[in-house]
């Protein structure tokens, strides 16, 4: 855009030289009807063609899923309709309701419009409201409100965590299950207020109040692909292959993963499953479930470590969070001079599920592995801070202590995320799984099992 403005602003003095005006006289509008009906329509024609390009990759033609509902009340309805709101099943309940909103949250939450899902993970729903602006030298930060699961419950009195708390709709969900799972919007899904039968849009700055009622409209772009694959090397492309065969390239990578850490999350979904999306991270996780791993115990010294994952991350976010290690893969636009890809699809935005049906895989998502490209296989079942977990002397030990010794001289050499078939409705049989009684009991639907 500022070369553009540069350009024409030459190209002005060049005219008014030759015709003996002085440059001021330009700025001031006397370069006459030739510079207002010409020069002017083509640099704004460009400004406004270079803003569509921009706008591209955000605009994707979507279909709608189901709908998500909340009441924001004690014991309000945790809903979903597979039929755009005419008849709702009940998944779960408010165990308490939010009461303000969290100016306090990450910093990529920018990367979404004000009223759309800000982030996904099994652990939270988190709804972007506003944005923050931070202190000079620092990035600006989503305003949020959430759905989280029962086992916040549990968490820490700090004044920190209870600030976070009252933007937090806790519901009576274990985490890893239902609404945090399988059911989970994608990031950029519309929320809506619902008043009066009407669905009116959440407004900038929003601070829930009691008895509010939130509607998140799943939808997913109408294309959608079968896998995501990513060539685990500095340069390496990440392309996306389609049910038709074909495939495009995306990204290409920065730096490549080469160990895992300890992530929030990763412990109530299992290795191979994705534990969160939001506009500045993909989180895989290594780590068996674990009922069991209740966040406050997670963040305790003395609780026994359960976590184990790595990210999948865009280079901008990384930079901006300083995150350096093997933990993290960075990802990058195709070309330098193309726009950052945080907050766009297909990595960052509309296409990551978190969905797992055990007895229906196409209905999961699960990310395999090549080593020292291989055949495709499943991650292997890691825990803790490993800073060479997918190198070649940590893996080869690693199948050797379990039975199955192999000769690994490269290491992790491709990463693909196999995306669920999306369908128009939810089946019986979903619904069955995700319905969660009324009296506050575990949901039947267990993460894991």
């Amino acid at each position: 855009m500022f070369k553009v403005k540069n350009i024409y602003e030459s190209y002005l003095q060049i005219q008014t030289a030759v015709a003996g005006h002085q440059y001021s006289k330009v700025r001031d509008g006397y370069c006459g009807g030739w510079c207002r009906c010409v020069v002017m329509p083509l640099y704004y024609g460009v400004i406004l063609a270079l803003f569509l390009l921009w706008l591209l990759p955000r605009s994707v033609s979507a279909e709608e899923i189901y709908r998500i509902r909340a009441v924001n009340q004690k014991n309000g309805a945790i809903e979903l309709s597979s039929d755009s709101g005419k008849k709702w099943a009940r998944v779960g309940n408010v165990l308490k309701p939010a009461t303000n909103n969290n100016p306090n949250s990450f910093s990529a939450g920018r990367w979404v419009d004000n009223g759309c899902v800000a982030g996904v993970a099994t652990h939270s729903i988190h709804i972007k409201v506003g944005c923050f602006p931070a202190a000079a030298g620092k990035k600006d930060r989503a305003v949020l409100i959430s759905l989280v699961p029962c086992d916040f419950q549990n968490m820490s009195t700090s004044v920190m965590v209870r600030q976070a708390l009252a933007s937090c709709i806790v519901t009576d969900i274990p985490a890893g299950a239902s609404i945090f799972r399988s059911f989970a919007p994608f990031v950029g899904n519309r929320v809506f207020l619902e008043r009066e039968g009407s669905l009116v849009p959440v407004l900038d700055n929003y601070r829930p109040a009691t008895g509010d009622v939130l509607l998140i409209v799943v939808d997913a772009p109408a294309r959608y692909p079968e896998e995501i694959v990513f060539e685990n090397r500095a340069g390496g492309k990440v392309i996306s292959v389609y049910a038709d065969g074909s495939s495009e390239d995306v990204a290409r990578v920065v730096r490549a993963v080469g160990g895992i850490g300890r992530f929030e999350g990763t412990s109530w979904a299992g290795p191979g499953r994705i534990t969160s999306n939001h506009p500045g991270v993909i989180t895989v996780s290594t780590a068996p479930f674990s009922r069991q791993a209740l966040l406050a115990d997670a963040l305790s010294d003395f609780a026994v470590e359960s976590r184990g994952g790595f990210q999948i991350v865009p280079w901008e976010h990384a930079r901006d969070s300083r995150l350096g290690g093997s933990q993290w893969m960075t990802v990058a636009p195709l070309n330098d001079d193309d726009p950052p890809i945080d907050g766009r699809y297909p990595l960052f935005s509309r296409f990551i599920s978190l969905s797992y049906e055990p007895q229906r895989p196409e209905l999961s998502s699960e990310v395999q592995i090549r080593l020292d490209d291989g055949p495709w296989e499943s991650i292997p079942q890691i825990i803790g801070k490993v800073d060479n977990a997918f190198e070649p002397s940590y893996l080869n030990a690693y199948y050797t202590a379990r039975g199955c010794p192999r000769r690994i001289s490269t290491g992790i050499t491709h990463i693909r995320i196999l995306l669920p078939r999306l369908e128009s409705h939810l089946s019986s049989a979903q619904l069955e799984a995700g319905l969660h009684s009324s009296t506050g009991q575990e949901a039947r639907l267990q993460a894991g099992s």
